[in-house]
């Protein structure tokens, strides 16, 4: 007879099956389609939600524009995009990336291309004093050109990143003289351009734009970008070509008898602080002059002879319109 108080015990663990974890349900995107523009348009008017503290828009880690204007190019009503037949697409799904934030230390002009679409024929915003790609309809007071639509995105003669000139240097040993240079990454400009297009069709608004003169409209806003970079070519571009043929990382050289004559050496040479500010001046009135609201390249635009117009109400594909804008040369879209 076995003694089964002696006998060892084991003790079997049994794994225990961990939690199970029902797979997500994935719920198919929905369609925005017309019956709810207005519910999307409304949701773009709430106030959006506080930022976490310390994470305000001004704390964020973003360059600010050397100007002060706030006054964009074109500048409309920034509201829900409208594909070709009426709908709303969904606002995680954006029809072009954005543009490349600006680059501290970084010298050049930026073609940011098109971020986005807009609706044409929407009014503007209240308290926006800029011009828009237009159909004919003339500027009135501070009103915006014709109806908001597509509009370039940073502000007359705006300077997206700066960073003044510092100077570095060495000691002479005779009989060699002391030598200054501007430091790597400073004495830099940047400017970026972009804009926000529209696309052809049903605006979802009374408008209807064909494909010809959506892209006549949006040509419009490469021409401002185009004009832009060619005042920062002729305004920046050379004294940002002569400081950094200064910096350390090339062979421009200030030289004098000690660290300091030659640091006023090379701020003579270079013409610093003085045409820096020249440059800058020169840039933001040039490029403000031409690209305002109704400027000289809008009034030159508007009378090329190829800028839509507005071929007024009628049908389109069975759909009453209250405007139908297409180019000069096309015939009105039925």
């Amino acid at each position: 007879m076995l003694d089964h108080a002696r006998r060892p015990s084991v003790a079997r663990v049994r794994p225990r099956p961990g939690p199970s974890v029902a797979a997500p349900r994935i719920t198919p995107a929905r369609p925005l389609g017309t019956r709810r523009l207005a519910e999307v348009l409304a949701a773009r008017s709430l106030s959006p939600a506080a930022a976490p503290e310390g994470d305000a828009p001004d704390e964020q880690d973003a360059v600010e524009p050397t100007s002060d204007s706030g006054v964009t190019t074109d500048s409309g009503d920034e509201i829900a995009a409208v594909n070709d037949v009426g709908e709303v697409p969904a606002k995680d799904e954006p029809e072009v990336a954005a543009a490349a934030p600006p680059t501290a230390g970084a010298s050049g002009f930026v073609d940011g291309g098109r971020t986005g679409t807009i609706r044409w024929g929407d009014p503007p915003l209240a308290g926006h004093v800029c011009a828009h790609a237009f159909t004919p309809g003339g500027q009135t007071g501070t009103t915006p050109w014709g109806p908001a639509g597509a509009k370039n995105n940073e502000g007359l003669g705006s300077i997206q990143s700066e960073v003044a000139a510092s100077y570095g240097g060495q000691a002479g040993v005779a009989p060699a003289p002391a030598q200054a240079w501007v430091q790597n990454g400073t004495g830099t400009m940047q400017v970026t351009r972009s804009y926000t297009g529209v696309a052809s069709g049903n605006q979802g608004n009374g408008y209807f734009v064909t494909a010809a003169a959506a892209a006549r409209i949006n040509a419009h806003e490469v021409g401002h970008v185009n004009s832009t970079k060619g005042f920062h070519d002729a305004d920046l571009k050379p004294l940002l070509d002569k400081i950094l043929s200064y910096t350390q990382a090339k062979a421009g050289r200030g030289t004098g008898a000690d660290q300091a004559a030659a640091t006023a050496a090379l701020k003579t040479t270079l013409g610093l602080p003085a045409a820096w500010t020249a440059a800058k001046t020169s840039f933001k009135n040039h490029d403000t002059a031409q690209n305002k609201p109704g400027g000289p390249f809008d009034t030159a635009d508007k009378a090329s002879g190829t800028y839509p117009v507005d071929a007024g109400a009628g049908n389109v594909a069975g759909t009453a319109f209250a405007h139908r804008i297409k180019t000069p040369g096309e015939a009105a879209p039925v």
